[in-house]
């Protein structure tokens, strides 16, 4: 089987009270059990907006037939219980939810807007060298977004998820697959695409790119 992936990206315009019961009706039973399983609304319309793009990018692409769940491991990460040959990474921020589905490779996505950075989130993040590196930036936050994504993707991708934060430092050594910074973003908006595989083939689904 080839290494194929493909991914998307959808801008959150509106407030949770105008688009989440709009989504809600279009989704089946066990996806709205999915969606209100949290309680506040701005992670209700993420959830609800991630089932929809899932959905969407699984269809139209042909990856499965209708998937009715999602389901999640003891370290966060996302699984589809009736595909488990498939691999399936989400994110969410403030501005954007992102999905990216993979057959063949594992797969890892992961998407930031502007944030407050917190010293102790900076030195988790970045290596020593990295931070001189970022010392004297000019748009330090977007770049340490950018760093912040790509070692995130892959962490996703390697399969440790939240568990394995402590070693987002040093997953650039670490890490022997290939990485994708995602174009055609929301305004604000980075992004990274991670896959094991250094030929996987990555397709974005909202737009016909080929990476």
């Amino acid at each position: 089987m080839s290494a194929r992936c493909v991914w998307a990206v959808r801008e959150i315009e509106e407030s949770a009270d105008t688009t989440l019961p709009t989504i809600l009706a279009t989704l089946p039973d066990t996806w709205q059990r999915y969606v209100v399983e949290v309680k506040l609304p701005m992670a209700r319309l993420q959830r609800a907006m991630v089932a929809e793009l899932l959905r969407h990018v699984l269809a139209q692409h042909q990856l499965c037939a209708d998937v009715q769940g999602i389901g999640h491991l003891d370290n966060g990460l996302p699984f589809l219980p009736d595909y488990p040959n498939l691999s399936v990474s989400i994110s969410h921020c403030r501005r954007a939810v992102a999905v990216a589905v993979a057959g063949g490779t594992r797969v890892g996505i992961d998407v930031e807007s502007p944030r407050k950075l917190s010293p102790v989130l900076i030195n988790r993040v970045l290596s020593e060298d990295e931070r001189r590196s970022l010392a004297g930036s000019d748009h330090f936050n977007k770049d340490f977004l950018l760093l912040w994504t790509r070692k995130e993707a892959a962490l996703k991708c390697c399969g440790t998820g939240i568990k394995g934060f402590d070693s987002l430092v040093n997953i650039e050594q670490t890490f022997a697959g290939r990485w994708e910074q995602l174009t055609l973003l929301p305004t604000d908006v980075v992004g990274h695409l991670a896959v094991d595989q250094q030929w996987a083939e990555c397709h974005n689904a909202m737009c016909g790119q080929n990476n």
